[in-house]
């Protein structure tokens, strides 16, 4: 290529590139953003919730299945990882 043909194409890339950056901050705009309000009082879930104690405790999982390892992958060699 010419250096007069790679002079225009970086300068259409540079605009392309400028143009598509000015519209994502205009599409997605973060100066506007609304701040968080903090509460310190209780909230209605939070009154829902109640203590654990032995008569309530935490749910536990009852049973659990594990994934069966496709034949495909170890045909090939590829073993499962121990976690």
């Amino acid at each position: 290529m010419s250096s007069t043909r790679i002079a225009w194409s970086c300068a259409l890339m540079t605009v392309i590139g400028v143009a598509g950056g000015w519209w994502v901050v205009n599409a997605f705009p973060l100066r506007e953003a609304a701040a968080q309000e903090l509460l310190n009082a209780v909230g209605p879930l939070e009154k829902q919730a109640k203590a654990i104690t032995p008569e309530n405790p935490v749910p536990r999982r009852i049973y659990s299945i594990d994934p069966s390892y496709p034949n495909e992958a170890a045909s090939v060699g590829m073993l499962p990882q121990a976690a």
